[in-house]
């Protein structure tokens, strides 16, 4: 029994990180949406940006304060967008 309330908390940041992520990127297409006719430029620029590899980032580095780890995370990001 124990062992459930650790693993409670775990899962629960790991939902509100969830969440967290979908927002923000809610927010980041719907603004780039309205953007779209305003400046279609700059709006398909934004929308083009791997969002979801920044985000993923930023959200790494905030749960893990591990600058080491996110630079390997980082890189490797770098490494995998291309060969996509």
């Amino acid at each position: 029994m124990t062992l459930a309330i650790p693993f409670l908390k775990v899962l629960l940041a790991a939902i509100a990180i969830a969440i967290a992520i979908a927002i923000a990127i809610a927010i980041a297409i719907a603004f780039s949406s309205w953007l779209a006719g305003k400046k279609p430029e700059l709006a398909g620029f934004i929308i083009a940006l791997p969002l979801t590899s920044l985000l993923a980032l930023a959200f790494s580095y905030t749960e893990h304060k591990d600058a080491e780890a996110s630079i390997t995370f980082a890189k490797s990001i770098l490494i995998g967008v291309p060969v996509s």
